[in-house]
C-alpha cells in the first residue's frame, strides 16, 4: 500500500507538471488564464517535472506493469477529454464576420481603443479626450427594448486573472442600421461618445450568457460606421492604457 500511494503521488506530480507545460506550449493558454503569468505556470511546471522525475530517480520500490499502464490510461483519457478544449471554439466568440481593410476614408482621425480604456476615458470626463474620435471592436448584444430606440450594446471580456473573474464591459451603441447585426456578432465601431443616460433600466435588459457586466450608462457610442469582422484571438482585454497607443 505504501508502494502504491507513493507510486500514485509521483505519477500525478509529473501529470500534473506534463498538463501545465502542454497548456503552456499548446497557445490556448489565454482561455484560461492571463497571459502574463504563462511564465509562472511554465516555471511551476518544470518544477512539478523536476520533483517528480527526482522522486521517480530515487524511489525504493519498482513499479509493477500494471500500475503504469493504468496511469497510462488515465494519462490518455485526461487528453482525450481536453482535446475539445484546446481545438474547439471558446464559448465567448461567437459568429464571425468579413475581415478586411476598413472603407473609410477619414480612418487616421479614429483612435483605436478598447471598450475598457473608453470606459476609463469617459469617467476621467477630459473634454479633450471625451471630443475625440474613437474605433472600438465587441461583441453586439441586442434587446427588444434597445432595438425600439436604433441602439444595441457592445461589449469585451476583461479578464485580470482567470476566466472565474473575468467581467464585460461595454458601451450602448446609437446607429440607424441596427436590425441588421445579428446577436453576438463581432463589429468594429467608429465613432464617438456622446452624453446620454441610459433610459432603460439595466436590470431590465435581459442578457444571458454573460459574464458579470460593467456598462456605462452616461454615454453612448454616436456610431459613424460599422464593419463587421472576425473575433480577434484572444477575444479578451488583458491590459488597459490612459493614453495612446492603447491596448485595442
Amino acid at each position: 500500500y505504501e508502494s502504491g500511494g507513493k507510486a500514485t503521488r509521483i505519477m500525478i506530480l509529473v501529470l500534473l507538471g506534463a498538463y501545465m507545460l502542454a497548456l503552456v506550449g499548446i497557445g490556448d493558454y489565454w482561455r484560461f488564464l492571463n497571459p502574463k503569468f504563462m511564465w509562472l505556470t511554465g516555471l511551476t511546471a518544470c518544477g512539478l517535472l523536476l520533483a517528480g522525475g527526482c522522486a521517480f530517480y530515487f524511489r525504493k520500490h519498482q513499479l509493477s506493469k500494471w500500475t503504469l499502464l493504468v496511469y497510462l490510461i488515465l494519462f490518455c483519457l485526461v487528453a482525450v477529454a481536453n482535446q475539445e478544449t484546446f481545438s474547439g471554439s471558446s464559448k465567448w466568440i461567437s459568429a464571425a464576420g468579413k475581415t478586411g481593410n476598413s472603407t473609410i476614408e477619414d480612418l487616421d482621425r479614429y483612435v483605436k481603443i478598447n471598450t475598457g480604456e473608453l470606459f476609463l476615458l469617459g469617467k476621467r470626463k477630459i473634454p479633450e479626450e471625451l471630443a475625440g474620435s474613437y474605433r472600438t471592436r465587441g461583441f453586439i448584444r441586442r434587446t427588444s427594448e434597445l432595438d425600439e430606440i436604433g441602439q444595441f450594446l457592445l461589449f469585451r471580456v476583461r479578464m485580470i486573472c482567470c476566466l472565474a473573474d473575468a467581467i464585460s464591459i461595454g458601451f450602448r451603441v446609437h446607429h440607424e442600421d441596427v436590425k441588421s447585426f445579428k446577436d453576438r456578432q463581432w463589429i468594429e465601431v467608429f465613432g464617438s461618445l456622446t452624453p446620454s443616460p441610459l433610459t432603460v433600466p439595466a436590470e431590465d435588459l435581459k442578457l444571458d450568457r454573460m459574464a458579470p457586466i460593467y456598462l456605462n450608462k452616461e454615454y453612448i457610442i454616436q456610431a459613424k460606421h460599422l464593419e463587421k469582422i472576425d473575433p480577434p484571438v484572444p477575444p479578451f482585454m488583458f491590459e488597459f492604457k490612459e493614453k495612446p497607443p492603447f491596448g485595442y
